[in-house]
C-alpha cells in the first residue's frame, strides 16, 4: 500500500495457524483451504495432540471492491484425518479469535483521501491560430473519504479554476474552460498545457497534461514599387522600396530583403511575425546602358 492509501493490486499475506485440538488423537493429512488465497501449504503434514503448524499461500490481490468496502473479509478451514479414518474439520486461523475459533478474519483498509484528474480537448488538432480549444478537467475523488475545497486549475483556460466545496468518494469537480491559439503556439507547433487539482485533504497536487499539435506555414511574399515608373532619362534618381511580408502564422527571424541594383543593396530584419513586413528602400541612378537597353531591369 502507497502513502495515499491501497490501490487495486496491492497484496495482502496471510498466515495460518492450525492446532490439533483433539483429546485423544493425533492428526494426519493437514490442509487449509482459504477461497481468497491459493495454493496454501502448511509446514508440516500431521499433528501430535495439542501440536500446531504454520501455513502460507500466495499473496491476496486487492480489488476496487475491497477498497470501496473499506475491508476485505474472508474465512479459512483447516482438515485432517486421524489414523481412525474420521475427518477432523473446522480446525481454523485462530489469530483473531483463539484456538478453535471458525469465524472470519477481517483486514481493515485505512481510510484515505485521493483524487484522479483527466483532461480533454474538443479538438485534437492539428488547429489553426485563432481557434478556439474547449478544456474539459474532471477531477474524481478516487479515495474513501469526502474531499473539502476541492480546487481544479488550468492557467491556460478562461476560466482557469473551478472550486467545488465537497467531494464525496466517486464525485467529480469538473472544470470547463476555453484558449484561443495564438502565434506562439504555431512557433511552437503545439499548445502545451497542464491542469491540477488539490483539496484540503490532498494537498499535494495531482496533474494531467495534453499537447495539441498546431499548423505551421513558413512563407513570405515580396512586392517592389518605384517612385517614378518612367519613362526617365539617364542621370534620373530612382527610389525602389522593395517590401517582404510574412504570409504565414510563424514568427520569422533574420529576415534579409536584398536588390543589387540599388544602395543600400540589403536590409536584415531579426524577427517578423505574421502580416509584419521588412522593407528595403534604396535608390539607383539610370546609366546610358540602360538607355540602351531602353529599361531599367533588376531583381530583388
Amino acid at each position: 500500500m502507497n502513502g495515499n492509501g491501497p490501490d487495486p493490486g496491492d497484496t495482502i499475506t496471510y498466515q495460518f495457524t492450525v492446532y490439533n485440538l483433539s483429546s485423544k488423537v493425533a492428526l494426519s493429512t493437514i490442509a487449509v483451504t482459504d477461497p481468497k488465497v491459493k495454493n496454501i501449504t502448511c509446514a508440516v503434514s500431521s499433528l501430535a495432540l495439542g501440536g500446531q503448524t504454520t501455513c502460507a499461500g500466495e499473496p491476496y490481490v486487492l480489488t476496487a471492491a475491497d477498497i470501496a468496502a473499506g475491508q476485505v473479509v474472508n474465512q479459512a478451514t483447516a482438515t485432517a484425518a486421524s489414523p481412525y479414518g474420521a475427518s477432523a474439520s473446522d480446525l481454523s486461523d485462530p489469530v483473531t479469535a483463539g484456538p478453535g475459533a471458525n469465524v472470519p478474519t477481517v483486514t481493515p483498509l485505512p481510510a484515505f483521501g485521493r483524487l484522479a484528474i483527466t483532461k480533454t480537448v474538443d479538438k485534437p488538432g492539428p488547429v489553426n491560430v485563432g481557434d478556439v480549444l474547449t478544456y474539459t478537467i474532471t477531477a474524481t475523488n478516487t479515495g474513501t473519504i469526502s474531499q473539502t475545497n476541492v480546487v481544479v486549475s488550468d492557467s491556460r483556460t478562461t476560466p482557469s479554476s473551478k472550486t467545488c466545496a465537497l467531494l464525496a468518494t466517486g464525485a467529480t469537480c469538473v472544470l470547463s474552460g476555453t484558449y484561443t491559439v495564438v502565434t506562439a503556439d504555431a512557433d511552437a507547433g503545439k499548445v502545451d498545457n497542464t491542469a491540477s487539482a488539490q483539496s484540503t485533504e490532498v494537498t499535494t497536487p495531482v496533474t494531467a497534461s495534453l499537447s495539441v499539435p498546431v499548423t505551421q506555414t513558413k512563407s513570405l511574399g515580396i512586392a517592389k514599387t518605384v517612385d517614378k515608373p518612367g519613362p526617365v532619362p539617364v542621370g534620373e534618381l530612382l527610389t525602389y522600396s522593395v517590401t517582404v511580408t510574412n504570409t504565414g502564422n510563424t514568427t520569422q527571424t533574420n529576415v534579409a530583403v536584398s536588390d543589387n541594383l540599388i544602395t543600400p543593396s540589403s536590409k536584415t530584419c531579426a524577427t517578423l511575425a505574421p502580416a509584419e513586413t521588412c522593407v528595403l528602400s534604396g535608390t539607383y541612378t539610370v546609366v546610358t546602358a540602360d538607355a540602351d537597353a531602353g529599361k531599367v531591369d533588376n531583381t530583388a
